[in-house]
């Protein structure tokens, strides 16, 4: 059975579940996609991000050139073979778009803190001279919705 999800608890919890970000930014004809680590900020009234990136690069350039980005993550928990003779799958998933943008370098170690903790490193002394080197980037996204769809009796996708 199959749920959309647009409540941002509900949406923000899904996101602890997934392993990996994939970011979509505007590239002259076609989009550029980056799969990413990430953490997930405090905020209650929407949902932010938290990625790093190396200074230089292509994808620094694109955040330059335009903040707007997409953003899409999911979990697969199984696929399954449906009664016509066709195979579906559980799954739980989120698309989103959002601005992405720099944040102030006093920020750093919150946003790193939250994205080692989505990792599941919450204790790791991670190098703080290698994340002086690069950008930490916040996502806020504007427009989010999520999709739930398991396995059962009526299941019609």
């Amino acid at each position: 059975m199959s749920e959309t999800v647009v409540d941002l608890k509900q949406l923000r919890e899904m996101l602890h579940h997934f392993d990996t970000l994939h970011i979509a930014f505007q590239d002259d004809e076609y989009p550029y996609i980056v799969p990413m680590n990430f953490g997930i900020g405090d905020d209650k009234d929407k949902i932010v991000l938290y990625i790093y990136t190396p200074r230089e690069g292509k994808m620094t350039r694109l955040i330059k050139e335009n903040p707007h980005v997409g953003i899409q993550a999911e979990t697969l928990y199984e696929y399954f073979c449906k009664p016509d003779k066709t195979v579906s799958n559980s799954y739980s998933s989120i698309i989103g778009k959002g601005i992405i943008e720099p944040i102030s370098h006093e920020s750093y170690n919150e946003a790193m803190e939250s994205i080692l903790t989505h990792c599941g490193y919450e204790t790791y002394p991670y190098n703080k001279d290698y994340i002086d080197t690069c950008y930490i980037y916040k996502i806020t996204l504007n427009h989010v919705t999520g999709k739930n769809h398991f396995k059962g009796e009526n299941v019609s996708n």
